[in-house]
Parts: C-alpha cells; sequence; structure tokens
C-alpha cells in the first residue's frame, strides 16, 4: 500500500490469535499497531496509546465493546480516534447500538485483507496524509466505496435517533456526528476513491446534507 505515513492502531479482542492476526494485517503495512485482550487493557492502551485507529470486538468478556467505545471517547484525545466495531454477526440492532455508542463503522467477522488497507486508506485521506487519488488501488475502491455507504448509513441512523430524542445535549451529540460523517466522505469522494457505485454514495451523501442543512 502506497501511502505516505503511518497510522497508530489499537486491536482490542479476547481471542489473542485474532487480535494478533489483525495487528499483523495492519503492521505489514508499516502501520504501528498495539493490541489488548480485554476491554479494560484496550481502553487503557487507548489513552497511553492515543490512536488514531480502534478496532473493538463487540464480544468481549469483562466490557462489551459498545462500553469500551463509550469510554474511549471521554478520553482527551484530539482527533478522536476512529472507531470500529468487529462483530461476530452483525445485525440491524448492532448497527442502532454501535451508532449509540459511538462507532463509526461495524464490520463483520472475518475480515479480508483489503477491507483493513481500504480502511486505513481511507483514514489516511481524511487525515490529509495521501493527497493524490492514484494512491488509492484500483482493487480497493470496491472495499472503500462499501464502507463509505456503511458510514454514511451510521450517520442516517444517528439523525434517526436526533429526530425522536429529547434530551438537546444527547440529540446535538447525534447530529454532530452525522455532520463529521458528511464532512469525511466529502473529503474522500474528492480523492476519486469510489467504484462505480460513485453516483450511490453522491446521492446518499445528498439525502445526509438534506436532513443535515435543512
Amino acid at each position: 500500500m502506497a501511502t505516505l505515513a503511518r497510522l497508530r492502531a489499537l486491536v482490542v479482542d479476547d481471542h489473542p490469535p485474532t487480535a494478533e492476526a489483525t495487528a499483523l494485517m495492519l503492521a505489514l503495512d508499516g502501520h504501528e499497531v498495539t493490541t489488548a485482550h480485554s476491554g479494560a487493557g484496550g481502553f487503557a492502551k487507548a489513552a497511553i496509546h492515543r490512536p488514531d485507529l480502534v478496532l473493538v470486538h463487540l464480544g468481549l468478556p469483562d466490557i462489551d465493546g459498545y462500553e469500551v467505545a463509550r469510554q474511549i471517547q471521554t478520553l482527551p484525545l484530539f482527533p478522536k480516534p476512529f472507531l470500529v466495531a468487529v462483530a461476530d454477526n452483525a445485525i440491524d440492532a448492532d448497527k442502532l447500538r454501535c451508532a449509540h455508542a459511538g462507532f463509526d463503522l461495524c464490520i463483520q467477522e472475518p475480515i479480508a485483507p483489503p477491507t483493513f488497507e481500504a480502511l486505513t486508506d481511507l483514514l489516511l485521506v481524511s487525515k490529509g496524509l495521501v493527497a493524490r487519488s492514484r494512491e488509492i488501488a484500483e482493487r480497493k475502491r470496491a472495499v472503500v466505496t462499501s464502507l463509505m455507504l456503511r458510514h454514511l448509513d451510521i450517520a442516517q441512523t444517528l439523525l434517526d435517533s436526533a429526530d425522536v430524542i429529547s434530551v438537546d445535549a444527547l440529540r446535538e451529540r447525534c447530529i454532530a456526528r452525522a455532520t463529521t460523517v458528511h464532512d469525511r466522505i466529502s473529503t474522500w469522494l474528492d480523492t476519486g476513491a469510489c467504484d462505480e457505485r460513485r453516483p450511490k454514495v453522491i446521492q446518499t451523501l445528498g439525502e445526509l446534507r438534506a436532513r443535515l442543512f435543512a
């Protein structure tokens, strides 16, 4: 993977072989990776290592992944890490819980190697570290586009919640996170990263924009 910099990543999974395999996939692309095998350990390492990317298995034995995400967000980290939930069998209910817990994406195991590459490329783009579209390889475009659409799906879920939440602070938090997704996707689109589903991404982004700025 051609990158101009590396990311700091944290993998939180109570199954050591899975955690190490995930760490290896990221490390092979030059990223700095730390692992934790418990929710409490993940929170502690996030505070120390200040990761750009955190992958959290939802089914942790001590503290579930949702609580880990909520706790990590209380840390004084700037910018906030990109939080990815890893589920054994992701369903719509998981997506809703992930959105409320603060996850940016929910993906299902097993994770294919191109997904790791596409995800880190997208984060490098959003950090301004990849300047040209050609740095996202053609073979990754399908995965990148799928991740964009999942990210937009999370944003729409957050706005659905904002429509029914009566607590102003919670509603504003949902809207703020959806706005962040809007800005990220807009940046990613400028790189030419999409495959032939670009019109769908543009349409979905426009629907999100209309809800945010109506």
